[in-house]
């Protein structure tokens, strides 16, 4: 049972009718039990579709029928959807908690191919209502074994934004996903970040068109309609679909497949299955590295392109992680000497509990005039670097964000972890407030 939180699903495709559980959704938007899109016939003066097109194509992509004789075969053609409508509109925390916790004992697996502001200026983070319900499904969803999220990884590549910036992809219980081109290379919209677990499929970066094949809405509302000479001749699918938007629910339904071939994974083991099965995508590029675990991650790739095939078999033989413990440590700075002006500041994070490293979270809070200067990197004992933040063309002030890197994932924890802050250009100085390292395993 995959929800599908994003502008709607129409229920009445031929593809996808078969796959929508009756009476299951609903719009939060409208505050209503039809999730249906909304919109009338033919482009908007934008040249974009008048209707809303993002839902239904999400959905073909994770669950279009198979077998049917028609159109396109979703990654898990078999599974069910459940239509929640949340994105389009100006959803507050209220609206988005209560998609998150929308039938936890219906829903398994939430595909959210949405998020923050993809402009590489916008640091943001769930409202705490919507952390509260994420927090309640993964400790309480499918039985305690907690409903698996997956989330966009974000599409300001060409912005130098990054995953870590956007506190829903980073949330240390989502799968935040990044997408390829068609030669398995990074497109160039997706954004990197060690938060990211895998990558998938998507297509159409400025340099590969190719996108990716999936359903549309039924007549010229959608993305394929008259005039859009680019498109394909079946009017009620496109093959022009892309962006992290179509990698998610790709990776969606490979977890459907892992759920139906071991329907006692927890939400920790869907992502240990992901990170182990993956394929090193783009095995030339130099950013790959292994941690001291040896597992292999790239800061573009995560731990490289979801493999259904291998993820599948896995799971299959997969015994479940023991029960989740963590250990943390806080640093006040106040009297500390501050961020040097073209310098590095370091802190010492040191962890006595012996952990295998799952998921780690670093909070910093600090004062500085243009944050866009700064580089912030979390050091492991074993010396793995996860890249938090980088620099880029930002110029708003200050930061106070919750960043989460996997990159660690399988190391002892035990040991003295580094931040390290570098201010990349000179003429400006800041100050650390504070800092807080938590360590999952």
């Amino acid at each position: 049972m995959i929800s599908v939180v994003d502008d709607g699903v129409e229920s009445a495709h031929p593809d996808l009718a078969a796959r929508i559980v009756p009476d299951s959704g609903f719009d939060y938007r409208a505050g209503d039990a039809l999730a249906e899109p909304e919109g009338g016939e033919g482009a908007g003066a934008d040249g974009k579709p008048a209707a809303d097109s993002h839902g239904t194509a999400v959905a073909g992509v994770a669950a279009a029928t198979g077998g049917n004789g028609i159109g396109v075969a979703g990654a898990a053609y078999a599974a069910r959807l459940v239509p929640i409508r949340l994105i389009g509109g100006n959803a507050g925390d209220d609206q988005e908690a209560k998609a998150m916790a929308h039938r936890l004992d219906l829903v398994q697996i939430s595909n959210n191919s949405w998020g923050a502001d993809d402009d590489g200026k916008t640091i943001s983070s769930p409202g705490p209502l919507t952390r509260a319900a994420l927090d309640a499904a993964l400790a309480t969803g499918r039985g305690g074994l907690g409903t698996v999220f997956v989330w966009s990884a974000g599409n300001g590549g060409n912005e130098n934004d990054n995953a870590n910036n956007d506190g829903y992809a980073n949330h240390p219980g989502t799968i935040a996903v990044g997408a390829l081109n068609d030669l398995g290379q990074r497109a160039d919209y997706s954004e990197p970040g060690a938060c990211l677990v895998v990558s998938a499929p998507s297509g159409n970066d400025n340099a590969r068109p190719p996108g990716s094949f999936t359903t549309d809405l039924v007549g010229e509302r959608g993305y394929n309609r008259e005039g859009v000479d680019s498109d394909i001749p079946e009017i009620d699918y496109t093959g022009t679909f892309n962006g992290t938007s179509s990698a998610a629910p790709l990776v969606s339904g490979v977890v459907a497949l892992m759920l139906q071939a071991n329907p006692k994974l927890g939400w920790r083991d869907v992502q240990e299955v992901l990170i182990r099965s993956a394929s090193k995508t783009h095995p030339g590029s130099a950013g790959w590295f292994t941690n001291a675990a040896g597992i292999p991650f790239h800061h573009d790739f995560g731990a490289g392109r979801v493999d259904a095939a291998a993820a599948v078999g896995l799971a299959g033989s997969w015994r479940n992680l023991g029960a989740r413990q963590a250990a943390s440590v806080a640093k006040v700075t106040k009297d500390l000497p501050g961020i040097p002006d073209g310098g590095v500041f370091e802190g010492r994070l040191p962890i006595a509990e012996e952990l295998r490293v799952e998921q780690v979270t670093l909070e910093v809070t600090l004062n500085h005039p243009s944050r866009g200067e700064l580089a912030i990197d979390l050091v492991s004992p074993a010396g793995t670097v996860s890249h938090l933040f980088v620099p880029h063309a930002d110029p708003n002030a200050d930061i106070g964000h919750r960043f989460t890197s996997v990159f660690h994932w399988g190391e002892s924890a035990r040991g003295d972890w580094k931040l390290r802050i570098r201010d990349s250009v000179a003429g400006n100085a800041g100050q650390v407030s504070n800092y807080r390292l938590e360590v999952f395993g």
